[in-house]
């Protein structure tokens, strides 16, 4: 009779632990680039997810999940839903405008594309449900590695195939406003992308401009990438281009990238071209 009170007892404390849906994915990535005739490797993407979600009877869904980045870091994040809207927190929330910037990043490699450069140690992002379709609204907040406070906000519309953006990240410790414009369109197979940063880094007159232009002939999809970064005295100019071809979950890709450099400390011109394979599951 103990043993079947302790078995009930046990049963009752693990059972909760097996009702949310939870899933393993992942994803692998290898990567060869010859630039000016030098050959190096690059492990790209090495993801390793575990997802949770379940739906309580109040209606409110809670899902997290912990990202294990090439092994050595963990990256993590909670959310709640209701009619209200969505939270969400962890370390790998970041800015609102982190959670919307990658409008035209269509390269598989390179490109200044999703560059918004202002982080969270530890981010908040609030969802509001605004009741109007296509219309997204959302509010972060959060510490730097400074320890100083992050808020940002983002206001996008969607309709048809057509997204508009716009958005702003501020710190406590700098007057300088990161601000951030997107736009993007669909046209059947063909996917047009614009965005911009002003004051990058929170940099005065330091400002990002970006497009891309894809083509998905179905397999795969055909890329051209090409941005420049002026912060007043100096310009980076990057362009990409290149195919893509994919086969179930694997993904083959050649990119050629272009690189004109005038802002780093040794500036250099670079031609590289990369060779790369990816696999999710």
């Amino acid at each position: 009779m103990k043993k079947i009170i302790a078995a009930a007892v046990a049963t009752a404390f693990v059972a909760p632990a097996f009702a949310a849906d939870v899933t393993l994915s992942g994803d692998v990535e290898y990567v060869f680039t010859n630039s000016d005739s030098a050959l190096s490797d690059s492990t790209g993407d090495q993801d390793v997810t575990v997802s949770a979600s379940e739906t309580f009877d109040d209606g409110m869904t809670v899902s997290a999940f912990v990202e294990l980045d090439g092994g050595t870091a963990a990256d993590s994040r909670l959310s709640l839903s209701n009619a209200m809207g969505t939270f969400q927190i962890g370390d790998d929330v970041g800015t609102a405008v982190t959670n919307y910037d990658e409008k035209s990043g269509g390269a598989e490699q390179g490109g200044l594309g999703g560059t918004g450069n202002v982080g969270t140690d530890l981010g908040m992002l609030f969802q509001p449900a605004t009741g109007i379709e296509g219309l997204d609204l959302a509010i972060g907040f959060g510490n730097n590695s400074s320890d100083k406070n992050v808020t940002s906000y983002v206001v996008q519309y969607t309709v048809g195939g057509f997204t508009v953006g716009a958005g702003s990240t501020e710190t406590e410790d700098n007057d300088n406003q990161e601000g951030y414009v997107g736009v993007s369109a669909t046209f059947g197979p063909i996917n047009v992308a614009y965005e911009a940063f002003s004051n990058y880094g929170h940099t005065d007159g330091d400002d990002v401009d970006n497009m891309h232009v894809t083509y998905n002939y179905g397999p795969g999809k055909i890329f051209v990438e090409s941005g420049e970064r002026d912060n007043g005295t100096n310009t980076h100019e990057e362009t990409v281009y290149g195919v893509s071809y994919k086969m179930n979950n694997v993904n083959f890709y050649v990119a050629v990238e272009d690189e004109k450099n005038g802002i780093a400390t040794t500036a250099t011109d670079v031609n590289k071209t990369h060779v790369g394979v990816e696999y999710a599951f």
